[in-house]
């Protein structure tokens, strides 16, 4: 009673790992038949194929490995990006009032 158990889930024996903090990520190359494929999964490598990635995050979280160690974060998109993406939004009408009519015709032409 209060001993360490002897093997993990399913008899199998407990394995202490780091993680993945030891290795970093490199693609990995797979023959399938005549083509290659490449596997851009952390479980793709041959260290962590025996494990899923669901293992290898709570072996990161048990080692203390819980963000990108800081590294910089993605920079913002440029306003008024293509298509409108990125542009700020355009305020809604209060609740009960109408919308606005379009200045102009169709297409940012005149009406006539």
């Amino acid at each position: 009673f209060g001993a360490a158990p002897a093997a993990g889930g399913f008899g199998a024996p407990i394995q202490q790992t780091a993680g993945t903090a030891s290795t970093p990520f490199t693609t990995t190359n797979k023959n399938d038949g005549s083509n290659t494929i490449v596997l851009q999964s952390i479980t793709g490598m041959a260290q962590y194929e025996q494990k899923s990635f669901e293992e290898l995050r709570l072996e990161d979280y048990a080692a203390g490995n819980k963000g990108t160690k800081g590294q910089a974060a993605p920079a913002a998109p440029a306003a008024g990006g293509f298509g409108g993406f990125g542009a700020a939004p355009q305020p809604a009408p209060a609740f009960g009032q109408p919308a606005a009519a379009p200045a102009g015709g169709l297409f940012g032409s005149t009406a006539p």
